[in-house]
């Protein structure tokens, strides 16, 4: 299976790394990014991409592949699904998937017309090692019946700040 990213991030290359392990038919052929984050941990697990482009349509254009990985800024989120799904492919997005009530409506319209399998939706905590250990102890009726669970995530002030120094500070373009 062939994949393309726009985003090259660390998020999207620690989905792909994950991915390859359940795959091995996965192969990361192509990306579009300006600034590839994810590139020393790809090279470390010799998956980084030889092609890069300038534009996702010049991508599209030009390579053959089987699935689009959405690692975008956010507000990018919707055109890049656009060109994906018109292009026949599967597409994984990084959540959140939309910004926006209406961006919500257009995203509706395209599940309509292309259908919800050929989006997946990343969705970072749920598939996180402490969750599957979670789930496994539960499955394993090992912690008794839960009626209630209050999480708290406490993470240290550099983990988080960053949201407070790059494109996610403003609303118009993470959504909020």
């Amino acid at each position: 299976m062939k994949i393309g990213a726009v985003g090259f991030g660390s998020r999207t290359v620690g989905v792909y790394n994950e991915f390859s392990k359940v795959n091995p038919n996965f192969e990361m052929v192509a990306y579009v990014d300006p600034q590839p984050i994810g590139k020393e941990f790809a090279e470390k697990n010799n998956f980084f991409p030889n092609k890069s482009y300038s534009s996702l349509k010049e991508m599209l254009d030009q390579e053959k592949l089987d699935m689009l990985m959405i690692g975008s800024p956010n507000h990018l989120h919707l055109d890049h699904i656009k060109l994906g799904l018109r292009a026949g492919l599967q597409i994984f997005a990084e959540k959140p998937i939309v910004i926006s009530e209406q961006e919500t409506f257009e995203l509706a319209k395209l599940i309509k017309e292309y259908g919800k399998e050929r989006i997946i939706v990343g969705l970072v905590l749920r598939y996180s090692q402490q969750a599957r250990s979670v789930r496994k102890l539960l499955d394993q009726n090992a912690i008794g019946n839960i009626i209630s669970i209050e999480a708290s995530e406490h993470i240290v002030p550099s983990h988080g700040a960053f949201f407070m120094r790059n494109w996610r500070r403003k609303q118009k373009y993470s959504g909020g």
